[in-house]
């Protein structure tokens, strides 16, 4: 669970709690302090718990959404909200979710073997990264098991793919990299290379 792990990381470093009240994000809004059950999931989502029982006959149940100003992406539905001013919708779902929404230029990181194992970095990411708004985000791993004998030079073509990739989904002309600790000489083997 890259984004969880990144996001307790940050916790962890920066005091950021992975839980915050909307008014963390949004002080300056009312509205913010009228949604006692909704909160940020870490930097990139918004989580709107369904607090209420289930419609009996729709098997769905319902919440109230404040949806602030800007463009919102239903995570599991995969509806898009524009909202030139703040907005309020009523989300409905089913046991099996909840509503949750990510925001404009959002970057959500997931491990497509997340039920192989939870003790090692993913071999392969999915990242969700949500158009609209610029995005940056900081992915941060679990570094227990590195191989210190492993070269820079082994990555660098994984790290140019990927680059590629954010490029052609994204209709990007440049993309920025930022290196921390390790990356630093991923970062000058990618430079020597590329």
């Amino acid at each position: 669970f890259p984004y969880i792990y990144t996001m307790n990381y940050r916790n962890n470093q920066e005091l950021e709690p992975l839980v915050q009240p909307m008014y963390y994000a949004y002080p300056k809004r009312n509205a913010a302090y009228e949604v006692k059950n909704q909160f940020m999931f870490g930097s990139e989502l918004m989580v709107a718990p369904i607090t209420q029982p289930h419609n009996k006959i729709t098997q769905l149940g319902s919440t109230n959404v404040w949806l602030p100003e800007g463009d919102w992406f239903d995570f599991f539905a995969g509806l898009h909200y524009t909202c030139k001013t703040d907005r309020n919708i009523k989300a409905y779902r089913g046991a099996e979710s909840m509503p949750v929404f990510a925001k404009a230029g959002g970057i959500v990181p997931f491990a497509k073997d997340f039920l192989h194992s939870h003790l090692e970095n993913p071999k392969e990411l999915e990242v969700h990264i949500y158009n609209g708004a610029a995005g940056q985000f900081d992915l941060y791993e679990y570094r227990y098991r590195y191989d210190w004998r492993l070269s820079p030079y082994d990555h660098v073509d994984r790290l140019h793919e990927y680059v590629g990739l954010i490029m052609k989904n994204t209709g990007a002309t440049q993309v920025s990299l930022y290196a921390r600790c390790l990356g630093g000489s991923l970062m000058s083997a990618y430079i020597d290379k590329y």
